[in-house]
């Protein structure tokens, strides 16, 4: 089958002219064997072998009608069509005539089905022009799955047109590399060349196309994770549509011995449905997606996670599953959740460029997720189903009135995940001999987010510095009218309270910088004299807003003399009757002392109990 300038697509039957006149024709010069499977039915082999075309479609009808294996795909899945292959997908970007199409193909009117198979497999332009879409591949997957009823129509020839368009698609993923177009080719490659060969494995074309579909899948988790399950954060958009295809792949292959799952496949599938679990929200979209977090996820996410953990056959995705659905899982989701917290949630993987900072896994989790990929670093901040901050985490700086530049790509530099805290730390280069460290710091039962960047250097300098993150729609700013914090509202409803530590808290004291609104971000700035500079901000997560606001800036000292700015800090925070002590080093590490406590790390964050005596959340040597 070859496909016109036009897009008209010319018939083949493995590279042979197929006519339909319905005439007995001369003997084919072919073997039969060369196109039919030896588990062909007689009497097709027999029609074939005749070159009577118009019998073989006969009794090729006539075995797809009787035969009992393999099973219905709607069975299989235990839903049907148009709902298993919307799993996972954005329906908000659909065409508003698609899901009505799919409904078409799968109906007992034979003319409505062939016309919806017809806009479905023209939903692209053609195959050696341009790759199709997600949308028009899950469209051809759907017109594959429709070939059995398909094959009700007296014309042969729209049947086999049709085979050989969706076989060569099939083929042609292989021309794209996974990273080029990776939903498409785990679809098209993938799930559609495993759905052909199980479909129809009389035909050697498409039983042929289990390897293919085997190496395609393969080639996805090697390419696409980081070889413990989670996607690369280029493809966190494609996240649950290729769990969606995996997750049917795997029940195909379930279904049959011969499409089985690889040992890479098998092995890695349960980490990635742990992983995707982990990361969603609580109606089951993922971060960066739709600002609106629903209450609970939608029936037909409940049918696509349903079938996601059971295919891991996971414990642990089992729980996770619990959590999401508040529903009981073995155990109610309150128990589930406990045995989820002995660890406590939290990820990050340098390869895959991705973080998720998160408090618990019970009611109203504080999350922080965060891409940093190509440079550029990305954070959504939710509490609950409140989305509070997302977007580009952009910040910009001068040395003596000249803006550095990046010069490299965003590295680890520390992470950490225990009962009391999520910390994350990451380097970027910059120009002018400087470099960016980036502090994420959530403390679980203390409910705080600490977001600070370090600025350093080695020279002195006279450093302008100033960071910028996006509120999200629906979130207002108030700042308060004498001191410097800003409270963040939902409606009328305050959800959280960003304090500037380096800076005055009195707006009277005007040195060192401003944290203002501007239009829908809150902006930092900060200026000092230096060869450092350090812009730390305090996000109170209460989940009551504590009303006693203060904060000061400590005297740091080594050997009995005070240090400066651009060589160590300390901070103390207090809201309400909780009290909190940070300190941070800027220049080479000492030991130091900062409110009578001996500090010899890089940074400490400590919480003042009632006894005065402070306790550390977290301390990098």
């Amino acid at each position: 089958m070859s496909t016109s300038d036009t897009g008209q697509i010319d018939i083949r039957l493995n590279g042979h002219a197929a006519t339909d006149n319905g005439a007995k024709s001369e003997p084919l010069s072919i073997k039969a064997d060369s196109i039919w499977h030896a588990s062909a039915p007689a009497s097709v082999l027999d029609a074939f072998t005749e070159g009577d075309r118009d019998a073989v479609w006969r009794a090729w009808q006539k075995h797809l009608r009787r035969r009992s294996s393999p099973r219905p795909l709607a069975k299989l899945f235990g839903t049907s069509p148009h709902s298993y292959l919307s799993w996972g997908m954005d329906r908000t970007k659909w065409a508003p005539d698609w899901k009505e199409q799919l409904k078409t193909l799968f109906s007992s009117d034979l003319t409505q089905q062939c016309i919806a198979a017809e806009a479905l497999l023209h939903s692209a332009a053609p195959l050696d022009r341009v790759d199709p879409s997600p949308q028009a591949a899950l469209g051809w997957l759907a017109c594959g799955q429709a070939l059995p009823r398909l094959s009700r129509n007296p014309s042969s020839q729209p049947w086999w047109e049709t085979l050989d368009f969706l076989t060569e698609a099939a083929h042609f993923s292989q021309s794209r590399t996974v990273l080029e177009s990776p939903l498409v080719s785990q679809l098209l490659g993938g799930e559609l060349s495993l759905s052909l060969s199980l479909l129809f494995p009389e035909l050697t074309s498409c039983r042929e196309l289990s390897r293919i579909g085997q190496k395609t899948l393969q080639d996805g988790f090697e390419e696409l994770l980081d070889g413990k399950g989670m996607v690369h954060a280029r493809y966190l958009s494609h996240y649950s549509p290729l769990v969606a295809c995996w997750t049917r792949c795997s029940l195909l292959s379930a279904s049959h011995e011969d499409l089985g799952w690889s040992k890479l496949l098998a092995a890695h599938y349960p980490q990635v449905v742990r992983h995707w679990l982990a990361w969603m929200r609580e109606d089951a979209s993922l971060p960066f997606e739709s600002a609106k977090i629903e209450r609970r996820p939608g029936r037909l996410d409940q049918q696509f996670l349903a079938a996601a953990v059971a295919q891991a056959d996971d414990r642990r995705a089992d729980q996770l599953l619990a959590v999401r659905l508040k529903a009981k899982s073995g155990k109610s989701s309150d128990e589930a959740a406990k045995l989820l917290s002995k660890k406590g949630p939290g990820f990050h993987s340098e390869w895959s460029e991705l973080a998720l900072l998160q408090s618990n896994w019970g009611k109203n989790p504080a999350r922080l997720a965060v891409t940093y990929h190509d440079r550029t670093m990305r954070g959504e901040l939710t509490l609950g189903r409140q989305r509070l901050i997302c977007g580009d985490w952009n910040f910009t700086a001068t040395v003596n009135g000249q803006q550095i530049q990046n010069s490299d790509d965003w590295t680890e530099v520390c992470w950490v995940r225990d009962e009391d805290v999520v910390y994350l730390e990451l380097q970027l280069d910059l120009s002018a001999n400087l470099k960016l460290q980036r502090q994420m710091c959530l403390a679980r039962k203390d409910r705080f987010l600490m977001v600070a960047d370090a600025l350093i250097g080695k020279e002195p300098h006279g450093l302008e510095y100033e960071v910028r993150l996006p509120l999200d729609t629906g979130i207002t700013a108030r700042p308060a009218e004498e001191t410097r914090e800003i409270s963040l509202w939902d409606e009328e409803q305050p959800v959280a309270v960003v304090l500037p530590l380096a800076l005055p808290e009195w707006k009277s004291d005007t040195r060192g910088g401003s944290l203002s609104v501007i239009g829908d971000e809150l902006v930092l700035r900060q200026s000092q004299t230096g060869s450092s500079l350090f812009a730390p901000l305090w996000i109170d997560l209460a989940p009551q807003p504590r009303h006693v606001v203060t904060w000061r800036q400590l005297t740091v000292a080594e050997e009995r003399v005070n240090v400066s700015r651009d060589s160590a800090v300390g901070y103390r925070v207090r809201l309400n009757k909780s009290q909190w002590l940070m300190y941070r080093a800027l220049a080479k590490i000492s030991n130091r002392t900062v409110l009578g406590h001996n500090l010899a790390g890089d940074f400490t964050v400590a919480r003042f109990p009632k006894s005065g005596v402070a306790e550390p959340l977290l301390e990098i040597e």
